[in-house]
């Protein structure tokens, strides 16, 4: 004689669900964490092959790759060095970088510039989560005291070619490359490109800069949405150069519209911190509650300034 199976009564199966869904919710923050633990390892880890392309190109040329080279950026300059010289010698860099020659790289991305914890940045098209510091100044006269300077410009915009030597302040104390958040067309606080005015005239004005920029009312004026990050074979601020006069993660913002005058952060999704590469090499996660002074020592080269632990 069959005995008849039992099957699961409708209590039994909704305990059932709910354990599952219990555990669900346990264990997806856990994956996510574990993903985003992974996006960021590998963002530090692109930084410092950047620091690495740097003192290989300086081993050669026995200086570091200038900031803008007719328009070129540092990274068309270290593309051997990042293994990538069958693109290297695609460029032309007698012609301007801005030549409608160069558009087509316009949609070449290039993995070692994308940091995967951006959503921003798709990897579809020349975008750049990472940039070179320029200096610390909030006016175009002290803007190139950093490590990335445009030698062709002679003093306007830094002087010479910067060899180790010269960095006096110290390699482990000044900053090589830092990340950014592209913009990607929204109107996102870290991703545009405001205007404060009228403009500051005084140099020594940073902090009330900053805090200006970061006003409500700076987002009344027209702002630019698509500056931050693209094209990466750009050399210029606010694309692949950046500067250290407002700490990490506030708004970037021209002085009335001038560029380079301003401000140009760090900015990055891995909560109050960015990640930056000293010139030493070394890659540093960066709190924005850095004092602001501190930080903009370590943007300038030779500034002969006392840093504090950072």
């Amino acid at each position: 004689m069959l005995v008849p199976r039992r099957g699961f009564s409708i209590q039994e199966l909704l305990v059932s669900i709910t354990v599952i869904a219990i555990l669900m919710a346990l264990i997806l923050p856990a994956v996510q964490q574990a993903r985003e633990s992974a996006r960021r390892t590998q963002c530090v880890s692109n930084l410092r092959q950047l620091g690495i392309a740097m003192h290989s190109y300086a081993d050669v040329y026995q200086f570091v790759p200038p900031g803008n080279t007719n328009g070129y950026s540092a990274f068309v300059l270290l593309l051997p060095f990042l293994e990538q010289s069958s693109l290297y010698a695609e460029f032309d860099l007698a012609s301007l970088a801005q030549d409608s020659s160069n558009s087509r790289f316009h949609r070449t991305p290039l993995a070692i510039l994308n940091c995967p914890s951006d959503p921003g940045n798709k990897g579809s098209i020349a975008q750049n989560n990472y940039v070179a510091n320029a200096g610390s100044g909030l006016h175009e006269s002290g803007q190139f005291r950093g490590v990335f300077t445009i030698p062709a410009l002679g003093g306007q915009r830094g002087g010479g070619w910067i060899r180790f030597d010269s960095i006096t302040d110290g390699l482990s104390n000044t900053a090589g490359f830092a990340e950014i958040l592209v913009s990607d067309g929204s109107r996102h606080n870290l991703r545009i490109v405001g205007s404060v005015k009228p403009a500051f005239r005084d140099s020594g004005q940073s902090a009330e800069f900053t805090q200006k920029c970061d006003s409500p009312e700076t987002l009344t004026r027209r702002v630019s949405t698509g500056d931050r990050g693209f094209p990466w074979i750009d050399g210029n601020h606010p694309t692949t150069l950046y500067n250290h006069v407002a700490p990490p993660n506030h708004r970037a913002c021209t002085n009335d519209g001038s560029v380079p005058d301003g401000s140009f952060p760090v900015s990055s999704t891995h909560g109050l911190t960015a990640n930056v590469c000293l010139v030493d090499g070394s890659v540093r996660g960066i709190s924005s509650h850095i004092d602001q002074k501190t930080w903009q020592a370590i943007g300038t080269r030779a500034g002969a300034e006392v840093v504090s632990e950072f």
